[in-house]
Formats: structure tokens, C-alpha cells, sequence
């Protein structure tokens, strides 16, 4: 229940942005003349939260289809006809039926990419962080584990074909942001092709 937004991509990576979020005030509280600072992260329990509130949603999700007469059938579902879905043996009929399918990753056609690659729903299980991470590719999803696995202290290399970040947003946005991952040691590598990965 809840798809990739609830259960592997948005909610959990907002709860990582979150903890960086935290992170990144408490380091800059000397700003402010708040000295403190930061222990050992506990990565299990960041791991737990997120899970929980995956959960939650998923149960208040589950409430308010039943709280309005929805039934949830849990199952392997194929469509039979215009009007017609088999759910594990059961044949299921409905005036209209609609097919909200999810997503999948999509990993580039580069050889070894495979075996090296870590994909966010591994980012958003870890409890060890690694010390330094290539991202591929110059979307919203790829700045945010680059963010992410910077603040963290993971040395991010973002690497895209596309000569700018974010190239569906605005100039401005792109640059802007460039800048603060740059400032923030992020090392941006635009413009070229990932042609092959070695361990």
C-alpha cells in the first residue's frame, strides 16, 4: 500500500533529508553562538524512523479507504478484460478498472554498472556509510542522495550528461543550487558520458 512514493522514494527520503537537515543546523549553530556538537549518527535508527512512518501512512492509508467503503483485495492481480482483474484465483468485476502500476529502477546500459551500483533504496537502508560516493545522472532524486550522502560526510562526486543540474528547472534554480553543493563540497563533474564502472 502506497506505492514508491510511501514506501521507497518521497516519504522515506524526506525522513533522511530530515536527519541532514538537523545535522547541518546543529554544525552551523556557532553561528548563533550555540556550541555543541555531534556524537557518533546512529544509522539503525534512522533506518527505523523512516520505516515507521512509511508504516503509519500505510495504516492511515488503509483506514481512509475503508473509512469511505473502499475494499482492499491484497493479491497478485491480472487484468482479464476491460471489466475483469483476477486476484490470486478470485475474479474481481468492475465498470472501470485502473492500473496504477508503480515504478521501477531504471539502470543504465553501462557495463559493470551492476555489480557496482547502489541504488536509493539501498542509500535509504544503510547503517554503514560508505566514504565516498559517484552519483549518476542531474535530477531531483540524484541531488537529494547527493545532499543526503554529503552531509552525512560521504565525499559525493555528482556526475550527469546534462551540462547543469536539474536541467528541467530554471536556470537560476540550477545554478543557485550548484553553488550551495559546490560550497557544501559536493564536486559537480556536468557534461559528460559514463561509459563504463570499475570497482
Amino acid at each position: 500500500m502506497g506505492g514508491t512514493c510511501v514506501n521507497r522514494g518521497c516519504i522515506p527520503s524526506k525522513v533522511w533529508l530530515r536527519v541532514a537537515y538537523l545535522l547541518h543546523s546543529i554544525r552551523k549553530g556557532d553561528e548563533f553562538d550555540i556550541n555543541t556538537s555531534v556524537g557518533q549518527l546512529a544509522f539503525k535508527a534512522i533506518v527505523a524512523r523512516k520505516n515507521r512512518v512509511s508504516a503509519d501512512i500505510r495504516i492511515g492509508m488503509e483506514s481512509l479507504l475503508g473509512n469511505n467503503g473502499v475494499e482492499l483485495v491484497r493479491g497478485r492481480a491480472v487484468l482479464k478484460s476491460p471489466r475483469e482483474v483476477d486476484v490470486d484465483g478470485t475474479t474481481l468485476e468492475a465498470g472501470k478498472i485502473i492500473l496504477a502500476t508503480g515504478s521501477c529502477l531504471n539502470t543504465p546500459d553501462v557495463p559493470d554498472l551492476e555489480e557496482a551500483a547502489l541504488s536509493t533504496d539501498h542509500v535509504l537502508e544503510m547503517i554503514d556509510l560508505l566514504s565516498s560516493m559517484l552519483v549518476w545522472g542531474s535530477g531531483p532524486i540524484e541531488v537529494e542522495m547527493a545532499t543526503l550522502l554529503n552531509t552525512f560526510g560521504c565525499k559525493v562526486i555528482l556526475v550527469s550528461e546534462s551540462r547543469r543540474i536539474l536541467p528541467r528547472e530554471d536556470g537560476d534554480t540550477s545554478q543557485r543550487l550548484s553553488k550551495v553543493l559546490m560550497e557544501q563540497g559536493v564536486d559537480l563533474i556536468l557534461g559528460f558520458t559514463l561509459k563504463s564502472v570499475r570497482k
